[in-house]
């Protein structure tokens, strides 16, 4: 009578789920924002925005870099520059829907740079995305609004919705800002 040793078998399924869980915590996530995401208006606030308006993006960098860390393992990397291009796109459409024009060449003028995109762990409800975005006008008004949104078990199509929207709770901040709405309708 022969006995069949398992040991050899349970080696090589635990060796194998070794180097798939190493291989998944190694593997490069990229975070930029998605296309398509529309403001609300009923969210803004209740200003007009009379003289046209110029953005410009004025994040520096053009480079993929690495964002932020979730649960020690999962890197995420990404474009500031295209998070600061999704940031005009947002606030092109809230200046829009506040009367507003956005041209390329005018008086007024706000530079737009977001400047940080990160996520991480909350205790109670998972993650928190925040982004802070840096805003200058022309006249040389700075105000760096960073913003945050508490959300659940993530996915990588949620996570970029939520860091998205946290974007647009920094275009309500700005457009509440009473200096830089008189900038824009003076």
């Amino acid at each position: 009578m022969t006995r069949k040793s398992y040991s050899g078998y349970i080696k090589f399924l635990f060796l194998f789920f070794l180097i798939s869980l190493c291989a998944a915590c190694a593997i490069k996530r990229k975070c930029n924002p998605i296309e398509g995401v529309n403001i609300n208006a009923d969210s803004l606030p209740e200003v007009i925005i009379s003289n046209p308006v110029t953005l410009i993006n004025n994040q520096g960098s053009n480079e993929e870099q690495l964002l932020f860390t979730v649960f020690m393992i999962n890197d995420y990397y990404g474009n500031l520059y295209l998070w600061t291009e999704e940031a005009i796109k947002i606030l092109s459409q809230a200046i829009e829907l506040k009367k507003g024009k956005v041209v390329k060449n005018s008086d007024k003028v706000i530079k737009v740079a977001v400047t940080q995109v990160n996520a991480y762990e909350n205790k109670v409800w998972g993650l928190t995305g925040e982004v802070t975005v840096l805003y200058e006008t022309g006249n040389n008004i700075r105000k760096e609004i960073s913003q945050y949104q508490v959300f659940g078990p993530m996915t990588e199509q949620k996570l970029d919705w939520v860091l998205d929207t946290t974007i647009e709770y920094t275009i309500m901040e700005l457009l509440k800002d009473e200096e830089i709405i008189n900038y824009l309708n003076n």
